[in-house]
């Protein structure tokens, strides 16, 4: 079953990735449909109790970041700035949102470091590359192409628990 939930997933990550790639855009109703298979991935390793608090945590984590961003960009330009559409698209905070659904709080924080710097590498390597004078960022696009890297990493060598942090905090000596 759980192959099937991945498959479907894949299928999903990757229209994600062609729609963002092609049109700088995602559909609106890939995103419920994914948080209800996200959920239900979850729901099979997890009590719900612990999905939502692991959400919770994870919604937290990314509120902190686009304060942040939020507030280092009004003050670079001396005036409040909506980063929604300026900085990052909506369909790119939605994805991050659905995407609380799929890790652990450290696995979501290490997700959410490791396919930012896949989207920045990705993005000067076309740069470097193309003759296109482009600033948008299709980060909702790379982001699901690095989650589907990581889910066939998954199928085809040693399991990455995406719902156990015990790897993670391992790994950093907590």
């Amino acid at each position: 079953m759980i192959y099937i939930i991945d498959s479907l997933l894949v299928f999903l990550f990757c229209v994600i990735v062609f729609q963002d790639f092609k049109f700088r855009a995602i559909s609106w109703f890939i995103l419920p449909l994914l948080t209800a298979v996200l959920f239900y991935k979850a729901s099979t390793v997890l009590a719900y109790p612990i999905i939502f608090k692991y959400l919770v945590f994870n919604v937290s984590f990314l509120v902190i970041q686009f304060i942040g961003l939020t507030i280092y960009m009004s003050l670079r330009n001396k005036k409040i700035v909506n980063i929604i559409d300026s900085s990052i698209g909506l369909g790119d905070l939605l994805l991050l949102v659905v995407l609380c659904f799929a890790f652990s709080p450290a696995n979501y924080i290490l997700f959410y470091i490791c396919s930012s710097i896949f989207t920045l590498i990705g993005f000067v390597v076309f740069k470097l590359l193309s003759k296109k004078e482009t600033i948008e960022i299709p980060l909702a696009g790379a982001q699901s192409c690095f989650l589907v890297l990581l889910i066939a990493f998954n199928f085809f060598f040693s399991p990455v628990l995406f719902y156990s942090d015990d790897l993670v905090l391992s790994l950093i000596g907590v």
